[in-house]
């Protein structure tokens, strides 16, 4: 879960980044929902920088064994406060349900027939 934390944690921010918010603005997407999605971003980069070095250390030496030393990893396994772990997976979920929360209202908001001919209409226009 440690390795799973730390991963994600480093990659949604970058997955919902500039380009991401590019796109929605080329959708003409106001300002409101850029600030909606940078709610769960501040939360994802929050969570990133009190718990990255924590989960970096247990994903390097436990979960990816990337320390090849196995009387390191076997400390840092012993070491290791499981609930700790846990209690971080709970944490990251809250950020990660506003983001689903988000990509829900997303989704309802473009499947809106008037918004599908609006992007239809984009298309025909470039030919």
């Amino acid at each position: 879960m440690a390795v799973l934390l730390y991963e994600a944690a480093e990659d949604v921010p970058a997955v919902i980044g500039r380009d991401y918010r590019d796109a929605l603005r080329s959708l003409g997407l106001g300002d409101s929902w850029i600030q909606a999605l940078n709610v769960s971003a501040t939360d994802f980069n929050k969570f990133r920088q009190e718990h990255a070095a924590f989960l970096k250390r247990i994903r390097n030496y436990v979960g990816a064994h990337r320390e090849k030393n196995a009387l390191a990893q076997l400390e840092v396994h012993e070491s290791l406060d499981h609930m700790e772990v846990f209690r971080l997976g709970a944490q990251f979920s809250e950020p990660l349900r506003s983001l689903v929360n988000f990509k829900m209202a997303l989704t309802q908001y473009l499947k809106h027939p008037g918004v599908l001919l609006r992007e239809a209409l984009k298309t025909t226009e470039g030919k």
